[in-house]
């Protein structure tokens, strides 16, 4: 899995101009640790996720979205425990959508937070349009959901 993701690194890092990135000693525990039902598309998927919310120079635990390992680092993270409370109650239904929306909800207000609020510096680092963004978050707030200024 490690060798897989370093190359999937090298290859969005090189197509976006930026420098490749290292996972740290958690991160690849991590990774290791899970069965990958997905197979390479999901760990695509983390991927790209990881290098959107990636920080640093490193690729860290936290920037790692996987399956259950996500629900279960969202719901004890004290910081954004009362926001993901309205995420979840905003999305009440099927556990598969709301599993997806709040993934996609937690994305935006961590690049939120990254960002310090900057929309537009949000909207490029997930590659969405700045009208995207705006929806996305008109629809957050319309669940419910605090959004940071």
């Amino acid at each position: 899995i490690v060798p897989l993701a370093k190359h999937l690194i090298a290859k969005y890092c090189q197509k976006s101009g930026d420098a490749i990135v290292e996972f740290s000693a958690a991160a690849r525990s991590k990774m290791l640790a899970y069965h990958w039902p997905g197979n390479v598309r999901e760990l695509d998927n983390v991927i790209q996720r990881a290098l959107i919310l990636q920080s640093g120079e490193m690729i860290e635990v936290d920037d790692l979205f996987i399956d259950h390992f996500t629900t279960t680092s969202i719901q004890e993270s004290n910081i954004n425990e009362d926001v993901n409370n309205q995420i979840s109650d905003a999305n009440g239904g099927n556990e598969l959508g709301n599993e997806l929306k709040l993934q996609e909800h937690q994305i935006i207000l961590d690049t939120l937070q990254a960002c310090h609020g900057s929309r537009k510096a949000v909207a490029e680092r997930l590659g969405i349009s700045p009208r995207t963004l705006r929806y996305k978050i008109a629809r957050m707030r319309d669940s419910g959901i605090q959004i940071p200024a």
